[in-house]
């Protein structure tokens, strides 16, 4: 069973109020992939409190038991996790942050000897004190002891340089790691049924004119979304469909469920894409798990 820490701010609903959509989503998602061998099963969601490297090593002491597998869900880039390793703090919990907070003792690492990292030298690095280092290792040493098994990092891109995300396999002390190579988004769909699916997706595009457009096919649904002008973390997903039973088929394959109005959605968003291709690679897809670097 997997524990899911969210940061809340990450993916936040462009109405004002109501709960973030990665919290929506895996409230609603009984299970997710998380490489080609495994789904996670969903147990519980906790906030971030604070967001920070800090606070989700406390939130992890707190929920978790030796064994369990996690998902962080946050901003990142090809570097790493973008979330503060304490509050205020300068510095990210990025590979070289971690790497160096990690390396507390003398590691073997691809048949070479790669010496501890010194306490004031981790401080230098991470621009923390020698006080914080230590503290922070020692919440480091003990989410090791759990022996956790899988960490599914949720942020945008993580997954695209393998020797980054190689790095927090030794930081959690876990059995693997995951991450997607592209951006990672979650969001609401509020599908509608249309006898003309042609018709339908060139009103829609037409209406979001100002923004950047883009339509496909899948599984018989029109899906068409529209953003990322001033904005790329900021977009809108339509999708109709020709009967209820097609969509409720697309439902089940994409995002694992049935719904009878507004449903949540998980998966990866591809900023290059030519006509006819997914722009939005959803969980349920059968490319989702082959866009994840697993290590």
């Amino acid at each position: 069973m997997a524990k899911v820490f969210v940061d809340t701010s990450a993916h936040r609903p462009h109405r004002s109020g109501g709960i973030d959509y990665a919290t929506r989503w895996y409230r609603a998602c009984s299970a997710e992939p998380a490489s080609p061998r495994q789904n996670l099963a969903i147990q519980n969601v906790v906030p971030l409190n604070p967001v920070c490297l800090d606070g989700l090593l406390d939130g992890i002491l707190a929920n978790c038991s030796a064994g369990d597998d996690i998902i962080v869900v946050g901003h990142g880039r090809e570097n790493g996790l973008s979330m503060r390793l304490l509050p205020g703090s300068d510095t990210r919990a990025q590979s070289t942050a971690v790497s160096s907070l990690g390396m507390m003792s003398e590691t073997v690492m691809d048949g070479f000897r790669v010496p501890a990292v010194p306490i004031d030298e981790a401080a230098r690095t991470c621009q923390i004190t020698p006080g914080e280092v230590t503290a922070l290792r020692a919440k480091i040493s003990r989410v090791r002891a759990l022996r956790l098994g899988h960490v599914a990092l949720r942020g945008c891109k993580i997954g695209a340089w393998p020797d980054v995300l190689q790095m927090y396999k030794p930081f959690f002390g876990c059995r693997e790691v995951s991450a997607p190579t592209y951006r990672d988004t979650y969001g609401v769909i509020n599908p509608t049924i249309e006898s003309d699916l042609d018709g339908w997706s060139a009103r829609w595009l037409r209406s979001h004119r100002n923004s950047h457009t883009h339509s496909y096919t899948a599984a018989g649904v029109v899906v068409a979304t529209a953003g990322g002008v001033s904005d790329e973390h900021s977009f809108t997903v339509g999708l109709a469909a020709s009967s209820s039973a097609s969509l409720a088929a697309w439902e089940s394959q994409y995002v694992g469920s049935r719904s009878t109005g507004e449903f949540s959605f998980h998966g990866q968003w591809l900023t290059l894409i030519v006509t006819g291709q997914a722009r939005i690679i959803f969980t349920g897809d059968s490319n989702y798990v082959s866009q994840l670097a697993v290590v």
